[in-house]
């Protein structure tokens, strides 16, 4: 009878560790950095938590995110919401026309520029902090939120 109760206590053990694995799957996941873009905050290949399924995402989060038409998720820093203007000038981004500081201090260039666009509501507009080598929303658009996985945990 010592021996029943001790298996059925293992497999009650084992059935809450299951449960508490895709409880945490549901919440959180790891992700390892592809490609230099966001660096130095992120480095190639380092493994980060991310919070899947954020309440609320705060300009300067970095997100993981799905970008149209590519398989290979992308992690970049969210610099504008939606119906916000963006605007790039000579390495110098600008929010609603006024400069934004980024203390997270991304690598820049003078040549770098983007045109004023305006973010679609529901939308995120995402840039790599090292803007020479990212492909980002300049290239692609912006992000729905939909296409959000999830907010880097630093």
């Amino acid at each position: 009878m010592a021996w029943f109760k001790t298996k059925s206590g293992i497999g009650s053990l084992l059935g809450l560790f299951f449960l508490l694995i895709v409880f945490w799957n549901s919440l959180f996941g790891f992700y390892q950095g592809v490609g230099k873009s966001m660096e130095p905050a992120l480095m190639e290949g380092e493994v980060y938590l991310v919070k899947k399924n954020p309440d609320t995402i705060k300009r300067g989060d970095i997100i993981v995110f799905r970008a149209p038409g590519v398989k290979q998720v992308h992690t970049k820093r969210v610099v504008a919401f939606g119906n916000e203007t963006v605007e790039i000038k000579e390495g110098q981004l600008y929010i609603n026309g006024q400069i934004l500081m980024e203390p997270y201090g991304p690598r820049s260039d003078k040549r770098i520029n983007q045109e004023t666009v305006v973010v679609p509501a529901d939308h995120f507009f995402v840039l790599g902090d090292n803007r020479l080598t990212s492909y980002d929303s300049r290239q692609f658009g912006a992000i729905k939120k939909d296409d959000i996985i999830g907010v880097v945990v630093k």
